[in-house]
């Protein structure tokens, strides 16, 4: 008789882990992992197992503070599983637009969807280091300017998305004193 062993799945990436995402805001999770095929995933918010959550991606939009918590993915290949606990996702109440704080406010891209290249607009109320950024997913960063010295008021940036492949991204503005995101689609 031939006996088969299969090993347990490996994880090969886990994104950044979220520490605070803002009341009505986005929550994303996910990982990537290897084994013999098929694998299985469930999402389990603190210990509870989540209906209709079976692949390698959480997403939520609309978050509330009933969001709050420890995320893990169980990964399984039929024969063993093993458990990714996620840092635990803390949600705040903000009381405004979550595309603007304190003057400071990122326009939705131009277009969006986008195919070759995608224009970010973003107003400053005053000068102020800034970081832009695209994250894929996953939380991996695909684009990012450098830290920059800006005086107030609007600015805008032309990025070339032409090498990214279709699907969903996710854009921020990061200062010193605050953070904004958004949502892209890139469409081929």
């Amino acid at each position: 008789a031939l006996v088969r062993v299969i090993g347990k799945p490996k994880i090969v990436e886990t994104p950044k882990a979220i520490d605070t995402v803002k009341s009505g805001g986005i929550i994303h999770l996910g990982i990537s992992a290897v084994g013999v095929h098929p694998l299985q995933y469930r999402w389990k918010k603190d210990g509870v197992l989540l209906d209709g959550e079976y692949s390698p991606l959480f997403h939520k939009i609309g978050i509330t503070k009933t969001d709050a918590g420890n995320y893990e993915c169980l990964v399984s290949n039929g024969c063993d599983t093993i458990t990714v606990a996620m840092k635990v996702v803390v949600v705040t109440s903000t009381g405004v637009d979550e595309f603007s704080q304190v003057g400071y406010q990122l326009e939705q891209s131009i277009p969006n969807p986008a195919s070759s290249s995608v224009t970010f607009e973003y107003t400053l109320p005053e000068s102020s280091s800034i970081k832009l950024s695209v994250t894929d997913m996953l939380g991996r960063i695909v684009w990012q300017s450098p830290n920059e010295e800006m005086i107030s008021g609007l600015h805008s940036v032309t990025v070339d998305v032409s090498t990214l492949p279709t699907g969903v991204y996710y854009y921020s503005l990061s200062t010193p004193k605050t953070s904004l995101t958004r949502k892209l689609e890139i469409v081929r």
